[in-house]
């Protein structure tokens, strides 16, 4: 899970009222990111960030807010961080595959 002084430094909490808001805001965005088909990755600067991204939208906005047809929604960066992050582990499993199938075919030999 991302460290909590790092949510809190991008938040500017400085004491522990909300610690176990975050912790919970921090859980459900990692599950989020899942569903979304984003394998947890806490080496990528690009994970944490949507992270922190989601744990930030939740905790500014804990009410749904509606003008007409239109509800508050996370900006647009957001959609592209989640692309970025389903076409980099992609390539990844592809390169993982083509390392396994290299070594079944020297295997073979």
């Amino acid at each position: 899970m991302l460290p909590l002084d790092e949510l809190k430094e991008y938040l500017r909490i400085d004491g522990d009222d909300e610690n176990a808001l975050l912790e919970r805001l921090a859980h459900v965005a990692e599950n989020y990111l899942t569903n979304a088909g984003i394998k947890p990755n806490y080496c990528s600067d690009l994970y944490k960030l949507a992270i922190t991204m989601l744990v930030s939208h939740w905790y500014e906005n804990r009410i749904i807010e509606h003008s007409g047809r239109y509800t508050a929604k996370i900006s647009f960066g957001f959609d592209t961080i989640i692309t970025q992050l389903r076409y980099c582990q992609a390539q990844e499993e592809e390169q993982g595959e083509q390392k396994s199938a290299g070594q079944e075919s020297g295997d073979a030999l």
